[in-house]
């Protein structure tokens, strides 16, 4: 499917997020997003984090104790209780890490008397991840893409985006997470990111 503009970006967006929720969850018809979006914009998008950059890491505990083992505690959990994230399906392990302590708790969704450990990472290579905070800075002129695509693809980044960052409620549904989930899946695998 060719974009037609801006117009029509709202819609597209909203025709995926309902395809994958409701109609077909792996073998969607509406792949345009994926290859149009994915493959000419965030492939430009990518960053590295340097070894030695400090990570952080949240989990509610039962107590003010915390967990008797943090080193493994606060890792990524094994697959088999891996549930379902903003970017990762159930099953399959994802490490959520963030750029500062306080984004961690709203990450854990901690209301008021949790207790909540949290860790610090410090990177031991260099990684690869997709940064979505600069989608403002993509330029027609710069990356090699029409006008009218460049303002439709934009368009659904920031949809991407703001999806991805979207606080969810303890009751809201893990189908809320499809959308993210499956352009994160892509992206891992294609672009070979790390996040």
């Amino acid at each position: 499917k060719k974009f037609d503009g801006a117009n029509d970006s709202d819609k597209i967006w909203q025709d995926f997020v309902d395809e994958i929720k409701c109609t077909n969850r792996f073998f969607i018809n509406n792949n345009a997003i994926v290859r149009d979006i994915v493959s000419k914009l965030l492939q430009k998008h990518t960053k590295t984090l340097k070894a030695g950059t400090s990570l952080f890491r949240a989990r509610i505990c039962d107590n003010r104790n915390g967990f008797p083992n943090p080193a493994s505690d606060l890792g990524k959990p094994p697959h088999r209780k891996a549930s379902s994230g903003r970017a990762n399906p159930q099953g399959i392990s994802y490490l959520y890490l963030a750029n500062d302590p306080q984004t961690t708790l709203f990450e854990v969704r901690a209301s008021f008397l949790d207790y909540v450990s949290i860790g610090e990472f410090e990177l031991i290579k260099d990684i690869t991840i997709v940064s979505l905070n600069d989608i403002h800075n993509i330029s027609p002129f710069i990356e090699d893409i029409n006008l009218q695509d460049y303002v439709t693809n934009k368009t659904i980044l920031n949809h991407f985006r703001e999806a991805l960052s979207r606080p969810l409620r303890k009751t809201d549904s893990d189908l809320e997470y499809l959308p993210t989930q499956y352009l994160c899946e892509y992206i891992k695998s294609t672009l070979k990111a790390h996040g």
